[in-house]
């Protein structure tokens, strides 16, 4: 469904439609790729569709409709790094910029050598899973110890996780 939703956005002929609704290039070729293995997967698949366009002598734009909320997204983290690496003329990739309409997804607290706790509210619209992610950045060369309690959302104490030192592991 989202798959053919974004490919036809991409490439739409407006067949059906009798052309009142058109992709941005409906005279294009598209290729499809299943992304399997993580960042790995999403290179080898890029690299893919790099060859192939090179092989009929095309040039490629490639939208990648995978979007991620972890991460600096300034440029800098190694998957950006490889995308960068790959493109240039000719071959460009296109990210998404999110699909969460009015759901709020990032918090920020500039913390200033201080101990202090703040409460940040992440609403789960996806699942019960009882399961998430917590992205945290802090300046190069600067360390920090966190930990985490978690409530419900009735306030109720659930549990914590034991404190982590981001000297002693940088990617904890």
């Amino acid at each position: 469904s989202h798959g053919t939703h974004v490919a036809g956005i991409a490439g739409g002929s407006g067949v059906a439609t009798s052309g009142a609704y058109v992709g941005v290039a409906p005279n294009s070729e598209l290729v499809f790729c299943h992304l399997g293995g993580g960042a790995s997967g999403v290179v080898d698949a890029i690299n893919y569709i790099f060859a192939y366009a090179s092989s009929v002598g095309k040039p490629v734009v490639i939208n990648m409709s995978l979007g991620t909320h972890i991460g600096p997204h300034d440029g800098t983290s190694l998957q950006d790094q490889m995308f960068n690496s790959l493109s240039g003329p000719g071959k460009i990739l296109v990210g998404a910029a999110g699909n969460e309409g009015s759901t709020n997804l990032h918090a920020s607290k500039v913390f200033n050598n201080d101990t202090t706790q703040t409460l940040i509210y992440f609403e789960d619209s996806q699942s019960n899973s009882g399961s998430g992610i917590i992205d945290i950045w802090g300046r190069p060369n600067s360390g920090f110890t966190i930990a985490v309690n978690v409530f419900n959302a009735s306030g109720q104490y659930i549990g914590y996780t034991q404190y982590l030192n981001s000297w002693d592991n940088p990617s904890i």
